[in-house]
């Protein structure tokens, strides 16, 4: 049996840098509102921690039908056992369902604002990666990511 590709309507491309309000409130810039627009429940977003290369800890964010589509499913399918339980604490134990609001305002939770330092009056650097948004502390954020020449 021929396995389908998947299919991903969006591409979340571009970096912005937004502050963190008050109780951390932060505003999803316009690129990014218009790539969730096309997803089928546009006005979520799952978040949950991640570490990048250089150990810093960061925040993904997937669209909600790819998240319970694809990366869910991905790590239901994970054997054996001990890799899809060490994959399910990754991606389900620290995940939380965003309400993101039409002006793209939306709250990040207290812990995954603790996690990845993202507190209020801090700049954020919001990457769009793909099929994924990512936030991480502008203080924090490598400075040598890309070289272009």
């Amino acid at each position: 049996m021929k396995k389908e590709p998947i299919k991903i309507d969006f591409h979340f491309a571009g970096e912005s840098k937004i502050k963190i309000r008050a109780r951390g409130w932060l505003c999803l810039p316009v690129r990014f509102r218009k790539e969730l627009a096309k997803s089928a429940k546009p006005e979520e977003m799952v978040a949950l921690p991640y570490t990048l290369d250089q150990g810093i800890e960061a925040i993904s964010m997937y669209p909600r039908e790819h998240y319970e589509n694809f990366i869910l499913k991905q790590v239901a399918a994970i054997k054996p056992k001990a890799a899809r339980e060490a994959a399910l604490i990754e991606f389900v134990h620290c995940a939380e369902i965003l309400s993101i609001g039409s002006s793209g305002l939306f709250c990040l939770p207290p812990l995954l604002q603790e996690i990845a330092d993202l507190k209020p009056g801090a700049i954020a650097v919001v990457s769009g990666l793909g099929y994924k948004v990512q936030l991480a502390n502008e203080k924090l954020w490598p400075e040598k990511r890309f070289k272009r020449s």
